[in-house]
């Protein structure tokens, strides 16, 4: 099954496509937070409320959260990958949704939130959690973003896990038609940024954590796109 040949990835600005601006404000972004760690603090200064405790942390929106919105985020990615299973054996038919387009979303969701974020950068960056830093009331010291640390052995604070998923929907966002397509893809990234402050109000992830974690899924969603979508590869007369 072909793919139109059509491209959300390439909008023009200041002469760059979508790709090498969010390339460019990655690296640029990178290098502020490099030189100026103290970002983080001065951002999670203005959510603390002293102690150890946040604008959103141990409120009925963080039990809300925690209890329903987290474990339903689960559950739907768990449904996702079953109906994306079911319309691959049926060769499209089952949702009227290609196999490749369905294997465009799984890719940038595996490569995504599941290995990059959760399975390298969380578990080796060793980066204390807001609220378990000194500064916060906590009992670890504060590092800052890219900056390899010994204050967390698993599931550390760089980056956020919450928001790369927020963000990775963005994928589903550039499959909409050219018409919608600009309103979806607002509407990930409206998502994108509600759930980072959702994490940093509750003492659970710095600004840096939040912000790369969305500019890398992002990037790996525009360069899939391009990759399997707009250039057609891996080319298969049944995709």
């Amino acid at each position: 099954m072909s793919e139109p040949a059509y491209s959300a990835t390439r909008p023009a600005l200041l002469g760059l496509d979508a790709i090498h601006l969010t390339l460019a404000v990655t690296l640029a972004a990178a290098a502020v937070f490099l030189i100026w760690p103290e970002l983080d603090l001065w951002a999670t200064g203005l959510l603390y409320q002293g102690g150890n405790d946040f604008l959103l942390r141990n409120t009925a929106f963080h039990r809300f959260t925690d209890d329903f919105i987290r474990p339903g985020i689960n559950i739907i990615v768990g449904l996702g990958i079953l109906a994306f299973l079911a319309n691959l054996i049926s060769r499209g038919r089952l949702f009227r949704f290609s196999p490749r387009k369905g294997m465009y979303v799984a890719f940038t969701f595996i490569l995504g939130p599941l290995a990059l974020v959760n399975g390298i950068l969380k578990e080796f960056s060793g980066r204390a959690r807001p609220k378990q830093t000194t500064i916060f009331g906590g009992d670890k010291d504060f590092t800052g973003a890219f900056i390899p640390a010994d204050q967390c052995a698993h599931n550390c604070s760089f980056v956020s896990g919450d928001v790369a998923f927020a963000f990775a929907t963005i994928a589903l966002a550039l499959l909409a038609g050219p018409k919608h397509r600009p309103y979806w893809i607002s509407a990930s990234l409206v998502f994108g940024v509600a759930v980072g402050f959702s994490r940093m109000a509750k003492g659970a992830h710095f600004l840096s954590d939040a912000l790369f974690a969305g500019l890398f899924c992002i990037l790996i969603a525009l360069v899939l796109h391009r990759v399997m979508i707009v250039n057609g590869w891996p080319r298969a007369k049944t995709m």
